[in-house]
């Protein structure tokens, strides 16, 4: 199972006071393993330093330039996030000395320090700033000052949460790593499969779930099902920071499933997360526009709200989840067989303070649904010959009857709107787009010659899906162990279907050895008898000799009649 790939940690954020000396830790410090994770830093302000605090301080090296410090304080002054009492708090600075008088006023992480390190970073940005360097922990900045840090990360996938600190001569920069970016799941139902894939509960006072009971990253389906799907999502670590918020999953479904809006039954919930609890805040369908266009091989369908941080939407946290339900179609285009049908999805966000229109998003998620076929070859009992013109009829194990139409497949409890399975020249008839589990054939006509069978055939179709789910590269494969000693001819990572026949049709069914099968089409030899009328030596002359018997005695019996009268 588990054609998944698994999520990667995006980006790391450096989180600091905002103003403050950064002391030289010990190393027994609780700081996180970020080692090959790299921190570009921009140099804010210069400085010498005099203990904990700054003096001399100029511009640095990210605003050398008169232009780019002149469209800094330009920028500054204009942001409405720097009024007090209706007037900028940076309306009178034309230099960096009062940049630092004016920031001086202000404490370690209060919002004016966070929009002033959002509005410095869009400065660099848009003004081509220079860059002090890329950093990692431990590493050693050697000159006092003011400094700007950033993930180094790029940014269409990473959430920019610039951070500014400042530095004495020759600080170690130490980074206390805290995830700050939202990550994304999609899991897939399979019914068969009951293992709680999380282990996490959902305490939903409408619906009583538990996410992950049953969901898992594989599944199989006949074609025809309405096949459900979640997708997950988290929020930045940050999101406190935003102003407005921009949340979207883009969930890209293959050719071979189809989303029908009649039929998607979309839902949407806003989970809070407290340790493994999901405790459901409040459906929040209505907030999300649901879109859906054709790309190349498929659909990509898009579940958006604007801003999940709007007055009217219900209060998001960085605690918060929230989980998009739906169903698509497995349709008659679906891949039959090993490689499934993946589909993906990715998770589009705000991912700047500063810039509402900036989005990043997540790596993909990946999940497979899976389906098969078997093919039934009906054979002379005696030599194996195929035979041409035996017609079944193919039932699943709530005993309705399948139905193949231009649209793909479906079933009926109406027997007379059954399709009826005709074997070709070859003996053969196949039915793709199976789900694994049990069916019933029946033979309604056998072939010329031959005896009709007696009763219905009952078999089985089976994929095993692998114990370790959560690997890389999990997929359903072959069951080995059902092939028994024939098993050898497929390796344990093979993917296939196998199919076992209840033992009251041995007599007239089989699944062929392991050499024999294909890897993801099951095959059933279902054998008849040959109705034979054995040559007499008299043919149809015997007939007339009773006929002529019966005569003569007709006659014997008129002579002694006569002669008794004659007497």
């Amino acid at each position: 199972m588990k054609a998944l790939k698994s999520i990667a940690i995006l980006t790391f954020i450096l989180m600091f006071a905002v103003l403050m000396i950064v002391p030289a830790y010990s190393e027994t410090d609780p700081v996180a393993d970020v080692e090959n994770h790299s921190f570009t830093a921009y140099q804010v302000l210069s400085a010498t330093g005099v203990g904990d605090k700054l003096t001399g301080v100029a511009w640095g090296s990210a605003f050398a330039d008169a232009s780019a410090q002149a469209a800094f304080l330009g920028a500054l002054k204009s942001n409405d996030k720097f009024e007090v009492a209706g007037a900028n708090i940076f309306a009178s600075c034309d230099d960096a000395e009062a940049l630092a008088r004016i920031l001086d006023n202000y404490e370690n992480d209060s919002d004016m320090a966070k929009a002033f390190a959002a509005q410095a970073f869009a400065s660099i940005r848009d003004n081509g700033g220079s860059s002090y360097g890329t950093f990692h922990n431990g590493d050693t900045l050697g000159e006092a000052g003011y400094y700007l840090f950033k993930d180094a990360s790029g940014d269409d996938v990473s959430v920019v949460n610039p951070v500014i600190i400042r530095m004495a001569a020759d600080s170690k920069v130490h980074i206390q790593v805290k995830a700050s970016v939202p990550h994304v799941e999609k899991k897939v139902l399979e019914e068969s499969y009951n293992t709680d894939y999380t282990s996490n509960t959902i305490t939903d006072g409408s619906v009583g779930l538990q996410y992950g009971t049953g969901y898992n990253d594989t599944a199989d389906y006949s074609v025809g099902d309405l096949i459900p799907f979640e997708l997950i999502g988290t929020v930045a670590a940050n999101v406190a920071d935003y102003d407005t918020y921009y949340y979207a999953f883009i969930d890209t479904l293959s050719g071979g499933l189809t989303y029908d809006p009649a039929k998607a039954d979309v839902q949407i919930g806003l989970y809070d997360v407290t340790g493994s609890s999901y405790a459901l805040v409040a459906d929040v369908t209505d907030f999300f526009t649901v879109t859906s266009a054709a790309v190349t091989d498929g659909t990509e369908v898009t579940f958006a709200c604007a801003d999940i941080l709007s007055d009217t939407f219900p209060e998001v946290t960085p605690t918060s989840a929230i989980i998009v339900r739906y169903k698509a179609e497995l349709n008659s285009n679906a891949v039959v067989g090993s490689e499934g049908n993946s589909n993906k999805v990715t998770l589009q966000y705000s991912n700047r303070p500063e810039d509402s229109q900036s989005l990043g998003k997540t790596e993909d998620d990946e999940i497979v649904v899976f389906t098969y076929s078997i093919r039934f070859e009906k054979v002379d009992s005696y030599d194996g010959a195929g035979l041409k013109g035996a017609r079944f009829l193919l039932q699943n194990s709530d005993g309705k009857y399948y139905v193949a139409n231009t649209e793909g497949s479906r079933w009926t409890d109406s027997e007379s709107e059954a399709t009826v399975l005709v074997t070709d020249d070859n003996g053969v008839v196949t039915v793709s787009g199976l789900d694994k589990g049990q069916y019933t054939i029946t033979e309604i006509a056998a072939p010329d010659k031959y005896k009709l069978l007696e009763s219905s055939i009952t078999f089985t179709l089976d994929a095993v899906i692998l114990s370790d789910i959560n690997a890389d590269d999990a997929q359903q494969y072959l069951d080995t162990a059902a092939l028994g000693s024939a098993a050898a001819a497929f390796s344990s990572d093979d993917f296939g279907v196998t199919v076992t026949v209840d033992p009251a049709n041995a007599a007239t069914a089989a699944a062929l050895s392991s050499a024999e099968q294909s890897a993801s089409t099951a095959i059933l030899r279902i054998s008849n008898d040959r109705l034979y009328r054995l040559p007499g030596t008299g043919g149809s002359g015997t007939v007339f000799f009773y006929i002529g018997g019966g005569l003569l005695i007709a006659a014997a019996f008129v002579v002694l009649i006569l002669r008794a009268r004659a007497k």
